[in-house]
């Protein structure tokens, strides 16, 4: 299941990709995305989750809807620690795409912040199954 979140505020998608056993993982996504490496730039193509991983971040644009952001990978079984080291991916490619600079703490950084809140609470939405 991949779930889509737009917001109000950037013109960037987080996608979410909860990992299905049922599916081939690398088909689902190479069907739907264009994917990069963390430079934005550079293509690549999926590879299956790792069996010790939990999550993964990577940079894509929808073929569909040309829609892009950070597509974040999840296991049913990730950390919380996962999930929130993969929020920290995600936002930096919302801020590389947006010329963003973050702060240091001494600057209390709370966009930076705020964002990683955001993305956080998106991806336990579709690991819980909510409604969103």
């Amino acid at each position: 299941m991949i779930e889509e979140f737009r917001n109000d505020i950037y013109p960037i998608s987080l996608f979410v990709y909860k990992i299905n056993e049922d599916e081939d993982q690398v088909e689902v996504l190479s069907n739907r995305f264009k994917t990069f490496k963390t430079d934005c730039e550079t293509e690549y193509k999926f590879e299956p989750i790792e069996p010790y991983s939990g999550a993964y971040t990577c940079f894509v644009i929808d073929k569909e809807t040309s829609r892009r952001g950070p597509l974040v990978v999840v296991r049913d079984d990730v950390f919380n620690s996962s999930i929130c080291h993969e929020s920290v991916h995600a936002a930096d490619v919302y801020c590389k795409l947006l010329g963003i600079i973050t702060q240091d703490f001494q600057d209390t950084n709370e966009p930076y912040a705020y964002l990683v809140e955001y993305l956080f609470r998106s991806i336990e939405l579709v690991l819980k199954g909510k409604n969103f």
